[in-house]
């Protein structure tokens, strides 16, 4: 028998066998479609193009990171930034000329503070502080520091040492002048400065002072001199000192 559009039928009493378009399972695709011949070649094609351009791409990057390198060290200037690529950062190298150096003079009238770093004219200033504390106030009447002197300058102090701890202060020489030197109670100040703040403060001699203010002025004076006087004229004491270049 024939059925419909020229298939042969089943004989009569034999169930129909499923079509294709309602069999699931069929092998030709989902739902029975037939998937279009060559479809499988394209994918594949396809797939090998795009490898082989994503090869080409990192060839290319490649090659421009090779050109710029080159061009760096022929220049001697850094490549120019790209963007969504962040720059290392170079590694701090550990020496001297890393570390920090703090000064500090408590005078009769003035605290000061300097922290710096060696350079190659000598030492570059990265942090100062410097503030009017009359320590000595009324210590020619009484011989002795008086206490709101004292609480100036230890608020002083305090600031000072907060300073150069935040710093990081490598070495740091603190000194007290002639107020501390001359004051009944200088000694009684410089212990109450320590437990207070932390700073062990050096009470230096007269001679000391002199020579730290020639050390301090030293780049200043002329080389073509064979000698200078240096004044150094504080609140409580002056020293001169005679040079011999």
């Amino acid at each position: 028998m024939v059925g419909p559009g020229g298939a042969p039928a089943a004989p009569e009493g034999l169930p129909q066998a499923p079509s294709a378009a309602k069999n699931p399972a069929s092998p030709q695709g989902e739902a029975g479609e037939v998937q279009p011949r060559g479809s499988g070649a394209r994918d594949a094609k396809d797939g090998i193009g795009a490898s082989r351009k994503s090869r080409r791409r990192g060839r290319r990057g490649r090659g421009r990171r090779k050109e710029e390198a080159r061009k760096e060290a022929a220049s001697g200037k850094p490549a120019p930034k790209q963007a969504g690529k962040s720059p290392q950062k170079p590694a701090r190298r550990s020496g001297s000329a890393d570390r920090l150096y703090a000064a500090l003079d408590l005078g009769t009238n003035n605290c000061r503070l300097l922290i710096a770093r060696p350079s190659p004219e000598g030492f570059k200033v990265v942090d100062a502080y410097s503030r009017i504390v009359r320590l000595g106030e009324g210590l020619a009447s009484t011989g002795a520091l008086g206490e709101a002197a004292m609480k100036r300058a230890i608020d002083a102090l305090r600031i000072c040492a907060e300073k150069m701890a935040r710093r990081g202060v490598a070495r740091s020489r603190t000194i007290a002048t002639a107020a501390c030197r001359t004051a009944d109670n200088g000694a009684d100040f410089i212990e109450r400065v320590k437990r207070e703040t932390g700073l062990s403060l050096e009470v230096v001699s007269t001679e000391d002072e002199a020579r730290l203010a020639v050390a301090g002025c030293a780049p200043l004076l002329d080389k073509a001199c064979n000698s200078a006087l240096v004044f150094d004229i504080g609140g409580g004491s002056t020293e001169l000192i005679w040079v011999r270049m």
